[in-house]
């Protein structure tokens, strides 16, 4: 079959839909030429590489060229052989493949019998000859020997130039996704730390809602990883951040074992620099565990199957426990004379709305006291505790405690010297809960990931080789607050706030906004959310002449789902003017007003919103390692990307936008409402505009020994995360919030607010558009690199990476007033000037954003299997945008 038909069909293939498919490239591959002592070359050499820990082999005839190539190979210590009529066989030294390495073996024969054998020295196998990517591998000896605080890989991924910790507070920090529930995240080259990707095993690994990874792996079951920054090859795509692509451990042909227990604790540990250094101040309580044992080896069933040099399995458990406390919340109370009405102690005046005349004595009668106020102040907040400025309670001094299990089981499997299957599975469960100040008021998290992963890799020819992979992930996240499904804390209902919310998991107290600190959950929630994603790959490589070329599919089905209740216990405030007789207001007046129940503003929404999204993404490339010279290899590729908008499986509005201001509202899933006809399912138009032209060039400059050049250029694609379009399943109507609004002559009644019509608003997360045009996220990338083998088995690498994105998306509120007005009595209502009348802010995320990143990088690396490896990295960088996070 010639070339462009053996494309065609591969393409066909891969186009097939029914199996969805994705990967990464997480194997190695080994490319060269064989010559005779003059440097010509020799065609039709045996080259036979082998795996040194598994014993697995694979064989390849040097071509008319007298070029070879092995592609899939999955990382490790490999031995190579040469056998050619005339030649001495040639035999070169163990050396190590790592994770997405191009790793160039050329063999000069020696002229003798082929009795005979040469040893050849491995030479400069971290010498990036073959392509212009700019990444860092951290290999195992890496992962498990260089202490880490908490053991989170993704501490190490900061080793690479280019890569910074993820912005603090940014959404991918505070989901604490790291081992034992650390804030870990990380951002590269320039990008927002939402544009990374992290592959377990080549399958996807995300958490949609935080878009960084789901969980963090154990340690001692990672074999490596490497971190793709900039200018990566045409297989690779999704987004313009970090390509992490992680590879667990797999089993040897020797049975092997390990067991650990990590530990940190506050015997150890000085003050905190705000606590107070008081005699016998202690630290906050911190004990962390981290446990666990593996065994790997070769599978062993006596009397039934002998799996040495053939069948492998490697499994791995770790826990983590950690106890994290504080010295106590902190608050301020209202004082016991207060809660029996009595304000004759301070002196702001009390003022009775019924009398417009302070109180006599400046004391609240018990009999006006509300119901539900003295039924909340009695069973649900305790008394102060002490005297300190500013607060007089602090809570007890509590834990937070955090547990993680984890195992990773793996299966490697030779059907035959061209047919091999890969499998591993890992399941994760890691709960987390929080700090009390008054015993019921915590929020935590039960989430459980899963990720497998199964791959084959087939040798079709000796120049031919196919790699299917297919795999599932899936992140389920459930939140609890310290009264979530306890009928003694339905607090709300219990002190008689009717029209609240009777389900169970959304027991607890309403907010009070009163002044003093009153107990409280977060209004909003608890949550349900999860993602899941459906994702393979079928991947062709195959070698004519100078060309080694690879073209392959990538397709994946994801989906995800967000259950919530915005305020489901009801929000009041007291602004204290009912009880401040025309004069200022203090907190002392707000209180007043929480216990005569007449409050001066009210919200509450009960039912539960539900998004059930659902999209696919696609993706088609081709890429040519072009062998030009010797000495020069030329990278050549081209990828299309299609992130189809997602569509939810039930209601969903959008705005029609006008430039930048909304001027329509339009409609998906209603049973009562028509779908607005001229607007795609989605609501948003698909961008189908996503070409990917890659290219690169690597040169091993002539006459300097071990020194190459090289530099690339890419343009990379992300689609819009997924927040911006949960939000379309939230607008009203779908979450309306009911708000009541009283004043100081006319309060509103606490007992009897939530019977009432009241009028409706967008939910406490607002009103959003989506613009119906908006574009999926492009950055173009660039780098120019040197690197030289230094004395010493040092490698050095200086280079200038650059990137400039372009339609990143913005948020502003797209409903702001924008008529010029004079102040003064007749200036219209701030509702009146809005362009969209009837609703209040609407937050627009539209594709207006841009960014800029010029860099000077450095890495030095040792990397030996005995003595001092060494890996440092320097980065001297600037970074301009215009929109400096997303629309989370």
């Amino acid at each position: 079959m010639n070339l462009p038909k053996l494309l065609v069909c591969a393409l066909a293939f891969a186009l097939i839909p029914a199996v969805p498919l994705f990967s990464q490239a997480i194997t190695a591959k080994v490319v060269g030429s064989v010559s005779d002592p003059s440097g010509a070359v020799i065609p039709g050499a045996k080259v036979t590489i082998r795996n040194v820990q598994t014993n697995q082999a694979r064989a390849a005839a040097t071509d008319g060229l007298g070029s070879y190539e092995f592609s899939f190979l999955p990382v490790g210590a490999y031995t190579l052989s040469v056998e050619a009529a005339g030649f001495q066989k040639s035999e070169v030294r163990q050396f190590i493949l790592n994770v997405d390495q191009v790793a160039r073996m050329d063999v000069r024969m020696v002229v003798g019998q082929a009795t005979q054998t040469v040893e050849v020295q491995a030479g400069a196998v971290l010498m990036q000859t073959e392509d212009a990517t700019v990444g860092t591998v951290i290999d195992s000896q890496k992962v498990v020997e260089l202490p880490l605080n908490g053991r989170s890989f993704v501490q190490l991924a900061l080793l690479t130039p280019g890569v910074n910790p993820g912005t603090p507070g940014s959404i991918t920090v505070r989901r604490l996704r790291g081992a034992v529930g650390q804030a870990v995240g990380m951002s590269a080259n320039g990008a927002r730390d939402t544009q990374n990707r992290f592959y377990y095993d080549g399958i996807e690994a995300m958490d949609l809602d935080s878009y960084s990874f789901s969980f963090s792996p154990s340690i001692d079951a990672i074999n490596e990883f490497k971190v793709q920054s900039s200018t990566y090859s045409a297989e690779v795509g999704g987004a313009p951040g970090g390509q992490v692509n992680l590879t667990t451990k797999s089993g040897t042909n020797r049975m092997h074992g390990t067991a650990w227990e990590f530990n940190r604790n506050d015997a150890l540990t000085a003050l905190n620099a705000f606590q107070p250094h008081v005699p016998g101040a202690k630290p906050p309580r911190l004990n962390r565990n981290q446990f666990g044992a593996n065994l790997g080896g070769p599978v062993w069933l006596p009397g039934f199957y002998n799996g040495k040099d053939k069948t492998f399995f490697f499994f791995n458990w770790e826990s983590g426990r950690q106890v994290a406390g504080s010295f106590g919340g902190q608050a301020l109370l209202p004082p016991m004379a207060l809660r029996a009405g009595d304000f004759s102690g301070i002196q702001t005046p009390i003022y009775d709305p019924l009398t417009n005349q302070p109180f006599p004595g400046n004391v609240i009668p018990s009999s006006r006291i509300a119901g539900y106020a003295r039924k909340f102040l009695d069973a649900f907040v305790p008394p102060p505790n002490t005297n300190e400025p500013g607060i007089n309670y602090r809570g007890p001094r509590a834990a937070a405690p955090i547990s993680q299990d984890q195992y990773v089981t793996r299966i490697d499997h030779t059907l035959s010297s061209k047919d091999t299957l890969t499998g591993s599975y890992i399941y994760n469960i890691q709960a987390d809960d929080s700090v009390p100040t008054f015993g019921f008021d915590t929020r935590g998290n039960r989430a459980r990931g899963q990720n497998l992963s199964l791959a084959e890799v087939r040798v079709l020819s000796p120049s031919v080789i196919n790699e299917a992979r297919a795999g599932w992930h899936r992140f389920f996240e459930h939140e609890f607050f310290g009264t979530t499904d306890k009928p003694e804390l339905d607090v709300a209902n219990i002190i008689g706030i009717p029209g609240v919310s009777k389900d169970p998991r959304n027991f607890g107290p309403p907010t009070f906004g009163a002044g003093y600190t009153l107990p409280a959950v977060r209004g909003i929630g608890p949550r349900d959310r999860l993602n899941q994603l459906w994702q393979g790959s079928d991947n062709v490589s195959l070698r004519r002449g100078a060309h080694f070329l690879k073209t392959g599919v990538m397709i994946a089905r994801r989906n995800w789902t967000f259950d919530e209740a915005v305020n489901p216990r009801g929000s009041f405030d007291f602004n204290g003017t009912v009880t401040a007789g025309g004069g200022n207001p203090t907190l002392d007046n707000k209180f007043a007003e929480f216990l005569l129940g007449l409050a001066t503003g009210a919200q509450v929404s009960i039912e539960p919103f539900a998004t059930r999204m659902n999209n696919w993404w696609q993706a088609y490339y081709f890429h040519d390692d072009w062998k030009m010279r010797s000495n020069l290899t030329l990278n050549l590729g081209l990828r299309y990307e299609y992130f189809s908008p997602p569509v939810q499986r039930g209601k969903a509005t959008n705005f029609d936008l006008n430039g930048f201001v909304p001027v329509r509202q339009t409609f998906r899933g209603f049973p009562d409402i028509p779908d607005t006809s001229d607007r795609p399912a989605a609501l948003v138009y698909p961008d189908r505009n996503n070409w990917g032209p890659r290219f690169g060039f690597a040169c091993s400059v002539p006459g300097v020994k071990d020194f190459v050049i090289r530099g690339g250029y890419g343009i990379y694609y992300t689609p819009e995360i997924t927040n911006s379009w949960t939000t379309l399943s939230l607008n009203p109507p779908i979450v309306r919030t009911f708000t009541f609004t009283g004043s100081a002559n006319n309060p509103i009644n606490v007992a009897t607010a939530f019977q009432g019509q009241g009028s409706t608003r967008a939910g406490l997360f607002g009103s959003g558009a989506l613009d119906p045009h908006v574009r999926d996220t492009y950055t173009q990338q660039w780098n120019f690199t040197l690197q030289k083998k230094l004395p010493a088995e040092v490698y050095f690498d200086i280079g200038y990476v650059g990137s400039k994105g372009t339609n990143l998306t913005a948020s502003y509120d797209g409903n702001r007033p924008i008529a010029v007005v004079i102040p003064g009595p007749d200036v219209p209502s701030i509702a009146s000037r809005r362009p969209f009348r009837g609703f209040d802010n609407i937050s627009v995320t539209k594709s207006i954003a841009n960014s800029t990143y010029h860099s000077l990088q450095t890495k030095a690396e040792r990397r030996v299997g005995k003595g001092i490896s060494v890996l440092g990295a320097y980065t001297w960088s600037k970074s301009l945008s215009n929109s400096d996070i997303s629309s989370v």
